[in-house]
């Protein structure tokens, strides 16, 4: 892989930090903001001119399960599938507190689905190793410190660099 095109929120631009340092050469093309949606990730996927080798994802995570729905979220990912014309996709599945009182469980089973029905589609697991790293993360329970921002982007590249 020579190439990265990267789109994602706030976990995306701490994932950033890092990541570079574990695909050195490789050019990343970044569209990664704090507080991105996945309904605006996708506007910038679909205008994007891919000429990278793979894609990494991080959204989904300031989407409230309650508010967008999650046949709402499978439209994006299949979306994002598409446009990929089958070029390797790695997405991060989603950490965080429950909101309204719903969990992020059917968005992770969602890209779990693309995983087993797309060859192209790797889920990077990060809610299960935000949930045995507790100690990462601040008040907000979404947001890792440094040694979070580092374990994943060593996770992500590691991802990438085998299906890349």
């Amino acid at each position: 892989m020579r190439r990265l095109y990267v789109n994602g929120d706030s976990l995306a631009v701490g994932t950033m930090w890092f990541l570079p340092q574990f695909l050195p050469g490789v050019k990343i093309t970044e569209e990664a903001k704090v507080g991105k949606h996945a309904a605006t990730g996708l506007e910038e996927i679909m205008a994007h001119r891919f000429v990278e080798d793979a894609i990494y994802v991080s959204l989904g995570t300031n989407d409230y399960p309650s508010a967008m729905g999650t046949a709402a979220f499978e439209v994006v990912v299949a979306k994002v599938v598409r446009k990929a014309n089958g070029k390797p996709i790695v997405w991060s599945n989603i950490h965080r507190p429950k909101v309204d009182g719903l969990g992020y469980g059917a968005f992770n089973r969602v890209l779990n689905r693309f995983q087993r029905d797309h060859e192209n589609f790797y889920v990077h697991r990060w809610d299960a190793t935000a949930r045995n790293h507790p100690q990462w993360f601040g008040p907000d329970g979404i947001h890792p410190g440094t040694e979070g921002y580092k374990a994943r982007a060593g996770q992500v590249a590691r991802v990438l660099l085998r299906w890349g």
